[in-house]
């Protein structure tokens, strides 16, 4: 192939619909990630580590609520074909979010005592009242960001990215100059999440408050929770157990080591995950509704699987070298001395992450291909084995080597996830393939343009 061949077909992709949303999507997270990434060393210095493991013990417990507030019907909402069905499965989305924040704040409310006495914060007792309510606005944006990426609207979503960032490091700097601590550090969170929810929010009220208004009646969404049972059956009960395996690390460090060590990982892991994140969160949105798109119309799902998991493998592999070589030198001279320690976590860290980059492919795979029930009985093994790596480490190890053993445990894991989806897929689209080759041949225009769609 020619030079001027590559540039050609450089040029075809990147004017096609997919690589334009990924690009607009892209575009709006980057800039709400350069926004976190500049206000970092300020946030890292105006705050101690103790203040960010009290802040990450807060986010674990809200985190894990969030994963399970829509009941995963919001990732259901991509599937049907009727906008219909799709604006009752947001109302379907929504009511689980009250639902939810209202259990969450029947459980920790009355315990807020208890909780604050096994993290052994007391000042935590006082927090726990907003835990409901950042579960609320966090559901709530779930549910307008799965609405906005089946209507195709990435411009608001990349403009509630960068809402959402830009309120968030605003307050947390406020907080830090007045000496909030952790206090300063939950109230950017929920302005952040408040300023995304109202971009969403009054955009759909704009363009479709009145046909989805039209649409909602309790008849169908009591069919469509019948019909999408496995969404809230499977789907969230795993997405809520991966929560917790992601979660979890945070509250035993801090059960074992105390807060410092807990606030060293969580900037640790936040640090590797935002170049990540600005990749990701395009993503994720644009090519589920791309791939859900393709399987609907019988277009070749393997090859775009391959082509993404490879693609995100070499960016994985380039972003663990770094963080190999230069994580504690990175962390010291960006976020001041103090934080040298969360650096050499990184280094151990960047195993698990890169790896749980590669896997956002098959995590959208397993939605499209309804293998929830699977996804379920992987995830019960993770949360299992990465706190046993945790409680054994917490009892036996330093907390260098506990992190290193956590890691290690959470990168086979999922590179086992991959590889396992990797053959599902590709046994799926093989079938398909042969069920269109004894169909009746096609209209060539049409196929041409699934072609055309496709790559």
């Amino acid at each position: 192939m020619s030079n001027s061949d590559i540039i050609t077909k450089l040029r075809q992709r990147l004017r096609s619909e997919f690589f334009r949303n990924t690009f607009l999507v892209m575009s709006g997270t980057a800039f709400a990630q350069v926004i976190a990434v500049a206000v970092s060393p300020i946030i890292t210095r105006l705050y101690t580590p103790a203040d960010f493991g009290a802040f990450g013990v807060y986010m674990s417990v809200v985190s894990v609520a969030v994963a399970v507030s829509t009941l995963r019907f919001d990732q259901a909402l991509m599937l049907p074909k009727r906008d219909e069905d799709a604006a009752n499965l947001l109302g379907l989305s929504w009511l689980a979010v009250i639902a939810v924040a209202g259990l969450t704040a029947l459980i920790c409310i009355p315990c807020r005592h208890r909780i604050a006495a096994l993290v052994e914060l007391p000042a935590f007792a006082r927090w726990v009242w907003l835990i409901p309510l950042s579960v609320f606005l966090s559901g709530t944006y779930l549910c307008l960001t799965a609405w906005s990426t089946r209507q195709k609207q990435f411009r608001p979503a990349a403009a509630a990215h960068v809402a959402r960032a830009t309120a968030a490091a605003t307050c947390k700097c406020a907080g830090g100059a007045m000496h909030a601590g952790t206090f300063g550090l939950i109230v950017g969170e929920i302005i952040g999440a408040t300023c995304a929810s109202l971009v969403l929010g009054l955009r759909l009220l704009k363009w479709h408050g009145a046909s989805v208004r039209r649409a909602l009646r309790l008849s169908r969404m009591k069919e469509l929770a019948r019909e999408y049972s496995d969404f809230p059956l499977y789907g969230s009960t795993e997405i809520g157990l991966v929560a917790l395996s992601q979660n979890i690390p945070t509250l035993l460090l801090a059960y074992f080591f105390g807060m410092d060590v807990a606030g060293y990982y969580v900037l640790g892991t936040r640090v590797i995950q935002l170049p990540a994140n600005v990749l990701l969160t395009s993503l994720r949105q644009v090519l589920f509704q791309k791939l859900s798109e393709v399987h609907n119309s019988g277009g070749d799902t393997y090859r775009l699987f391959k082509a993404a998991t490879l693609a995100l493998l070499t960016m994985g592999f380039v972003g663990f070298s770094i963080m190999v070589l230069f994580g504690p030198a990175m962390f010291s001279f960006v976020f001041g001395s103090q934080w040298n320690i969360a650096g050499e976590y990184s280094q151990w860290l960047a195993l698990w992450l890169a790896i749980l980059f590669v896997n956002l492919p098959a995590v959208l795979f397993s939605k499209i291909y309804r293998k929830q029930r699977a996804i379920l009985v992987f995830g019960v093994v993770l949360i299992a084995c990465r706190a046993g790596a945790l409680i054994f480490g917490g009892t036996y190890l330093s907390p260098l080597r506990t992190v290193a053993l956590f890691s290690i445990v959470g990168a086979v894991l999922n590179a086992y996830l991959i590889v396992w989806m990797w053959g599902v897929v590709r046994r799926a689209s093989a079938e398909a393939t042969s069920r269109r080759s004894q169909e009746p041949p096609q209209d060539s225009h049409d196929g041409t343009s699934e072609r055309e769609e496709v790559s």
